[in-house]
């Protein structure tokens, strides 16, 4: 079997080092308009795409990894599905501007995070001070987690 690939090998390659002389390079080099018959129609103008999705938050259609394990445990608060997060509101504190920044805990940190910032693998996505409480986008459940002051 070896051999018979060898050979038809070697015959390529002769053929590639020592072409027919009566063919012509130019033949190779035609335009495809050239070699569809007159009598054939050409497709039109493909439709149109449709617009992008209305959406204020994309990265809940991105930001998915279904690679991330959570070890189980009652260590955060819990979203709808029965997940657990890991976090917890410490406080939220009105800046000079009037927008609000929230001091969220981690297991690995604590820091002061303003709507739309990231930290870990959570973002804000928006403070309510009154309510004391803080929306942010999980990775590890992909979707947002409402997280109180307190609980």
């Amino acid at each position: 079997m070896l051999a018979i690939m060898v050979v038809i090998l070697c015959y390529r390659v002769y053929q590639v080092v020592n072409p027919p002389e009566d063919v012509d390079p130019k033949d190779d080099f035609r335009l495809p308009g050239d070699m569809l018959p007159a009598d054939v129609e050409t497709p039109g103008i493909p439709p149109q795409i449709p617009g992008l999705p209305d959406s204020e938050n994309w990265t809940i259609l991105w930001r998915k990894n279904p690679f991330i394990w959570v070890e189980p445990g009652t260590r955060g608060p819990i979203t709808d599905e029965g997940e657990e997060i890991d976090l917890r509101l410490l406080n939220i504190q009105e800046t000079a501007d009037g927008s609000y920044i929230a001091q969220i805990k981690s297991p690995t940190r604590r820091g002061w995070y303003k709507e739309g910032a990231p930290f870990e693998s959570y973002e804000v996505i928006t403070i309510e001070a009154d309510e004391e409480c803080v929306w942010v986008f999980a990775e590890e459940v992909g979707r947002n987690v409402r997280i109180c002051k307190g609980g």
